[in-house]
């Protein structure tokens, strides 16, 4: 009888056992499955932020070329180059190339001008 009696104590000892870890088992899982909605969440939530971060950086930028344009550079002579305005180090005087083209209306001046002639 008495072995009856510790066998059915086994028993119960084992199911309680068993029963607590299957307990552990489901609230390890739920953890695990909780963890990876966590991380997913968090994943789709950045690319949602750097997508809004890239068409924010887009908008600034135009916002930023409305306001302050970028300037058309100078022109240029096919013969004689870019015209060039160097800074005298001594002076400090600004200098204008020689070898830089005259303007266009600079010229028509000149042809009017009657004490060159």
């Amino acid at each position: 009888m008495n072995l009856t009696i510790e066998r059915d104590e086994a028993v119960q000892e084992l199911d309680r056992v068993t029963h607590h870890r299957d307990a552990a088992l489901e609230l390890a899982e739920e953890r695990r499955q909780g963890w990876i909605m966590a991380n997913h969440n968090a994943f789709q939530r950045e690319n949602e932020l750097q997508e809004q971060l890239e068409e924010l950086q887009v908008e600034y930028h135009q916002l930023n070329n409305r306001l302050f344009p970028i300037p058309h550079p100078p022109l240029v002579y096919p013969n004689l180059g870019p015209q060039v305005i160097e800074a005298d180090e001594e002076e400090e005087d600004m200098q204008i190339d020689v070898n830089a083209a005259k303007p266009a209306n600079e010229e028509e001046e000149e042809e009017d001008d009657p004490e060159e002639v």
